[in-house]
């Protein structure tokens, strides 16, 4: 089965195949149970390359910032959580929905944070292996040291 998994994921590009993922740092979700994230990536690192992105910010900015170099400087908006009324006419925030201000788009958190992860591995491709300020972090490691 993780034979498979790994297969899929790689979509029969082999070697050729560089694998981006998050280093979530939690070890299971809210009750629910724990996906083998380590197993896989080890799997993984034996048949292609594989590059561990730390995710300070992801989930926090929308994908769009990624377009204009004065929003990953400045840091100028980051998402909230979207909200819904309620019969009572009070008005709730829904945690996995965010809202972007820039783009006008409503986010599943989850998505956007795989997309900012996946922006964040090109930008530092093409700058040296450095974050952006917007997802600057003290925990956040460039991609030299976040490499396998």
């Amino acid at each position: 089965a993780m034979d498979s998994l790994c297969n899929r994921l790689m979509a029969g590009k082999g070697k050729q195949c560089c694998w981006v993922v998050g280093a979530a740092e939690c070890s299971s979700g809210c009750g629910h149970p724990s996906a083998p994230v380590k197993r896989v990536v080890r799997r993984m690192q034996l048949r292609c390359r594989v590059v561990i992105i730390d995710e300070p910010y992801t989930s926090q900015y929308c994908p769009c910032v990624f377009r204009s170099e004065k929003e990953l400087h400045e840091r100028t908006e980051v998402m909230r959580n979207a909200t819904r009324r309620c019969r009572d006419g009070t008005r709730k925030e829904i945690y996995g929905v965010k809202y972007c201000g820039i783009c006008k788009r409503y986010w599943n958190r989850d998505v956007s944070a795989a997309l900012c992860q996946l922006e964040l591995f090109w930008y530092m491709l093409h700058h040296g292996k450095k974050r952006p300020p917007a997802f600057a972090h003290r925990t956040a490691r460039s991609a030299d040291a976040a490499q396998n």
